[in-house]
């Protein structure tokens, strides 16, 4: 089975097993107009980025910490998904939630998370 690694770069770890991963992923292109002088419009495009929204249900209390623990760095991140490929992407986590659900008397969680590549 593929896995998916994110971190800092050197020091990428494994994300827990059972994630839901998204297919097809978000894709956004930034696009700028501008008025000539003329009242004509010149277009400029940007890079695409891409977000990935990743969900597991349910994770044991050390998973969500360590996910909570990447959350918390404030660096960019490589990303790896090899669900869908080898490359590498540079990326930050731009959406990140979790609520608690029990599974047989024992408290769980539902974490979602959205990593997205740095333009």
């Amino acid at each position: 089975m593929p896995d998916i690694l994110l971190g800092i770069s050197g020091s990428e770890v494994t994300l827990p097993k059972g994630v839901k991963v998204s297919i097809p992923v978000k894709v956004s292109k930034k696009i700028s107009i501008s008025e000539m002088s003329d009242t004509s419009e010149r277009l400029s495009f940007g890079k695409e980025k891409r977000t990935w929204p990743l969900a597991w249900k349910p994770l044991s209390y050390d998973d969500k910490q360590m996910l909570e623990e990447l959350r918390m760095l404030n660096d960019v991140l490589r990303f790896q998904n090899q669900y869908e490929s080898p490359k590498w992407f540079d990326v930050y986590i731009s959406g990140f939630g979790h609520e608690a659900v029990m599974v047989a008397g024992v408290e769980m969680y539902n974490v979602t998370m959205d990593v997205t590549e740095l333009p």
